[in-house]
């Protein structure tokens, strides 16, 4: 079942590689989620790899994101 509520995130970079019309972004997020109607928190941690495509206008878009939780 899928909780609903709210969600604060920080996201960060360790290392980002430019290779012609394509970044590679290494790095995480560090968040807590807060269910709807209580005031119990669960902090999180990801780590994160992001694909980014260079558009023809030389603007960067998400291609892919993998990521996985942290404990």
């Amino acid at each position: 079942e899928r909780l609903k509520g709210s969600v604060t995130i920080e996201h960060y970079a360790h290392e980002v590689q430019s290779l012609n019309e394509t970044v590679l972004v290494f790095g995480g997020s560090t968040g807590i989620f807060t269910p709807s109607g209580t005031t119990e928190t669960y902090p999180f941690e990801t780590k994160n790899m992001m694909v980014l495509e260079r558009t023809k206008d030389g603007q960067l878009i998400v291609a892919k994101l993998i990521w996985n939780l942290s404990e």
